[in-house]
Formats: structure tokens, sequence, C-alpha cells
């Protein structure tokens, strides 16, 4: 494997005139463009400051997977409290939980791009106090529709995964965007657990998840709008004319972007598609009863959980991230097996294997986005990157249920996510060999011309 860890820098005349790390980084601050190393600089003060900007960061991550995890054991409360506004009860709580997902589809492309001209924090601060004021909405709704279109600006609200990944990329440098991003995997494992919380709080009333999620929204208002600071540092004009799209490189950016964007998709339509037939392949093969059924489901925030800790963040520190975003869609692309197990303890275990390439993918998406993208441009590509997830995630139940009654062993469902695997991982595999290719590039002296630095 060749050398990727070599530093860069830029030359006054805005050429980059060095490698860079581009899959890999060892050790110490990398100057990785013009607007990061003032970040950096801007933000080393005390580490609890630092601190508190994580937390307040991720728990953004949290807010958003709460609007489907934590009201998740409640819809068909709510359904039966409210009616099911003049469609079936099953229809009407699947809108409630797809109205959230369409509004985080259309925020993740707005709220990206948004805060790349206006700055990491007004958008979180917006976002947090947008989300209290939805929540208390829900909480005190009267009628189903009523609940149903707060339930999508709640979404719309919420879908500030891309600012807050692009903040992570702001203050990081690239040999510490790993564990960043390992930390974002453990706060979505977190999240996995909600509909515990939810349950619970549920048995007493289904609006005091609500409110108690209408409180921890207005809280981290408030100590976004009085503690987070700005991530985003205005980059120098010849940094820009470096990074410019139009250079003959900017094909190659794009390709790269598509990608991710695809690779993203990919696990999202696996994994929402195996939560969805999952449960009917255990209770339709094995007579499992759905309480537990649910326990499984909540293990696989273990598998989640050990992944990141002892897998992917050991091995983002010797391997570049899409070669380990590769293993983790092929540790997908083995859930055609699920149907053809005859034990119910082998089908769970295998089903494990989803969450490896969870893990891995999910915790790598985010330091390939960082890799790729100069500062300007990081918002509006998480935004398509997350996009594209969560579009994804909307098809794949769709699609499992509309391959379900193909056959009667239900091969067809779990062997089309395989598929999808596979795809996922030969992206992956093509962006390795692009950015070896681009790293011999910049390390030949007659190509010293060519911006390297962000693949644009």
């Amino acid at each position: 494997m060749p050398d990727l860890g070599a530093k860069s820098s830029i030359s006054s005349g805005g050429t980059t005139t060095a490698s860079t790390p581009l899959l890999k980084n060892e050790g110490g601050e990398i100057q990785y463009n013009g607007g990061e190393t003032t970040a950096r600089s801007v933000r080393k003060t005390s580490s609890l400051r630092h601190v508190v900007d994580l937390v307040i960061v991720y728990a953004s991550v949290i807010v958003d997977f709460m609007g489907y995890t934590l009201i998740a054991p409640l819809l068909s409360t709510i359904v039966g409290e409210f009616g099911s506004g003049g469609v079936s009860h099953s229809f009407a709580a699947s809108v409630l939980m797809s109205s959230y997902g369409l509004g985080q589809f259309i925020s993740a492309l707005i709220m990206g791009p948004t805060s790349d001209h206006l700055g990491r924090r007004p958008v979180l601060i917006a976002a947090y106090f947008l989300t209290c004021l939805c929540y208390l909405g829900q909480a005190f709704s009267e009628n189903y529709w009523g609940f149903a279109v707060l339930r999508f600006c709640n979404g719309m609200a919420t879908g500030t995964r891309p600012v807050a990944f692009s903040y992570l990329g702001d203050i990081s440098s690239p040999e510490r965007m790993p564990f960043y991003s390992m930390l974002v995997g453990v706060m979505i494992a977190f999240g996995s657990l909600m509909p515990l919380l939810g349950g619970m709080l549920g048995a007493i009333s289904w609006r005091l998840p609500l409110l108690i999620s209408a409180g921890l929204s207005g809280l981290l208002f408030l100590l976004s709008a009085v503690f987070l600071r700005e991530s985003l540092v205005p980059e120098d004009d010849h940094v820009k004319a470096s990074l410019s799209p139009t250079q003959p490189s900017s094909s190659v950016f794009w390709l790269t972007v598509a990608l991710i964007a695809l690779t993203a998709a990919c696990v999202q339509f696996d994994n929402i598609s195996i939560i969805t037939s999952l449960p009917w392949l255990l209770t339709s093969s094995f007579g499992i009863e759905m309480k537990t059924v649910g326990a499984i489901l909540g293990s696989q925030a273990v598998p989640t959980l050990l992944t990141n800790l002892l897998i992917f963040l050991p091995l983002s520190k010797v391997l570049p991230v899409c070669l380990l975003a590769l293993a983790g869609m092929c540790g997908q692309a083995t859930m055609f097996l699920l149907p053809l197990l005859k034990s119910k303890v082998a089908v769970v275990a295998v089903s494990y294997l989803l969450n490896f390439g969870n893990a891995m993918v999910y915790s790598s998406v985010p330091v390939l986005v960082k890799i790729v993208s100069p500062p300007s441009k990081r918002g509006l590509i998480n935004g398509i990157v997350l996009s594209c997830m969560l579009l994804a995630g909307a098809i794949g139940p769709l699609v499992a249920g509309l391959l379900w009654g193909a056959d009667h062993r239900h091969y067809t469902t779990f062997a089309a996510v395989s598929g999808v695997a596979g795809l996922g991982a030969v992206s992956m595999l093509v962006i390795y060999l692009i950015l070896v290719r681009r790293q011999k590039r910049a390390s030949n002296p007659c190509d010293s011309g060519t911006a390297v630095s962000t693949l644009v």
C-alpha cells in the first residue's frame, strides 16, 4: 500500500506543492488547508470549552434520532386517541413516521448549504429553537392531521446532521476526524435505545416524551446561544482559488462525492430494510413473539458500540477509511444468509453483521467528506450525502414489503439487501483507487501544480 500520510501546503500562488493525507493521517497537526489551519488555532482554548462545543453538537445527533426512536412505540397509541384521519390505522401510523423522515430529507438539503454561508452556529441555534416549538406543538395537539403536519415540521427542524458533521470537520485535524466520527456512531447507538425510554414514559402519557424532548431541545437552544462557538472560518482568496471546482479535477471531485453518497444510501437502505424485514422473518419462521423481537432489535446497539470502539477506531489509525467502509459493506452483503439459516440463534448472530456494517460505514462517511471537501463546500456535500441516505431509508421498507411475497422463503428480500451492499462495496473500492491515483500524482514533482488537497 502506498504511503498515504504525507502532508500538504498551499503556496502563495494558490497551488498545492506537496501531497496531502488523502486516505489516512499520522500524528501531529496537519495544515490541511488555509481555513482549517486558522480554525484550529482559533479553537485552541480551554479543553472544557471545547468539550462544551462537542456536547452541544453531538446532542443534535441524538435529537435527530429521538424523532424516530423515542416516539416509535407510541404511534399506535397516538392514532388510537386521535383516530386515523380517514385512512387505515396502520397506514396512519406509518404516515406519522414517514412525514418526519420526509422533513429531514428536505431540510438536509437546505441546512448544509445554508451553514456554508451563514455559519454552523446560527443554523444549530435556529434548529434547536424550532425543534423545541415543534415538540411543544405535538405535545398539545388535539387531532391527527395537525399532529402529522407538526411531525413533518419537526423533521424539517432536526435535519442537522450535515451541519453537525461539517462542524466536526471544521474543528478537527484529519488524523483526529475518525475519533470524532466514531463518537457520532456511539450517539446513533445510544439513539437506538430510545424506544425503551419512550415506552416507559409513554406508559404514563404519550405526551410526556414529547414534553421532555421539548425541554431538552430548549435547553440545547440556550446552551448553543450562550456557549457554542462558530467553527467555519472564511478562507483566504488564494485558498479559494486553489480549491475551485472549475479546475480539471472537478469531475473527479464530483465523482467521488457521488460514490460517497451512493455508499451512504446503500448502507441506509440495507439497515432500514433489515430492521423492517427481520421481525417478519423471526415471527413467521420461528414463532418469536414481538416483545422478544423488540429486545433483539434493542440488542443491536451492543455490536454497534463494540464495532466503533474496538474495530473502527483502532483500524482507522492504520488503514484508509474507505477500506473500512468497504469491509462494512461486505459484512452487510451476508444478509442473504438469514432466510437460509435454520436456527434463530444463528439468524440473530448473523444479523449483527448488519450492525458491524452500519458502524463501519456511518463512521467512515464523515471522514471521507472531511477529506474530499474544503470548508466552504462541506455543508453542501454533507447535505447531499445525508439526503441520499435519508431518501434510501424511506425507500428501503417499501422495497422490502414489495419483495416479501415474491417467494415463500423470502429469499428475494434478503438477496436484494446483499446486492445493494455489494454496490456500496464497489463504490468504496473505486474511491480508494481514485485517492491512490491522486496521491501518486501529487507525489510526482511534474504534477506539483495540481490542486489535490481536496480533490477539487
